[in-house]
């Protein structure tokens, strides 16, 4: 098992940290304002928590929950937004569903930081199995 330096480790949870604060600031906004968290809402608050306190043993699964709950809120089942603001695309013939905008930039922003370490782990999975 590889060990990671914390700079590494920070670089490569960019993603999360941008989301982590998206969460902080709209937790900190049902605290000030009238508006109320659904339970998608504390869903999300909860696999957050759950990931930043496994960041620190367990990088690898960390990492790849971070892309799976990136992927949650891209099609907003966990949203990391007050209020909903997101619509679908249309590709030729083609209708993909309602996404959300800003988490879909991160998490392309996500792919773009660990295009090669998502290889790297899937490497290792596929050797391992072997």
């Amino acid at each position: 098992m590889k060990k990671y330096n914390l700079q590494f480790k920070i670089f490569h949870s960019i993603p999360f940290i941008i989301l982590f604060v998206i969460v902080s600031n709209t937790w900190g906004l049902f605290m000030i304002t009238d508006y109320v968290a659904n339970w998608k809402h504390y869903v999300l608050l909860t696999f957050l928590l759950i990931n930043s306190v496994l960041y620190f043993t367990r990088f690898k699964q960390t990492l790849l929950s971070t892309g799976l709950i990136l992927i949650l809120c891209t099609f907003y089942l966990p949203p990391p937004f007050i209020t909903l603001e997101s619509s679908f695309i249309k590709i030729g013939p083609v209708f993909i569903p309602w996404i959300e905008y800003w988490s879909f930039l991160i998490l392309i922003i996500y792919f773009a930081i660990n295009f090669k370490l998502l290889i790297e782990f899937y490497l290792d999975f596929k050797e391992k199995k072997e």
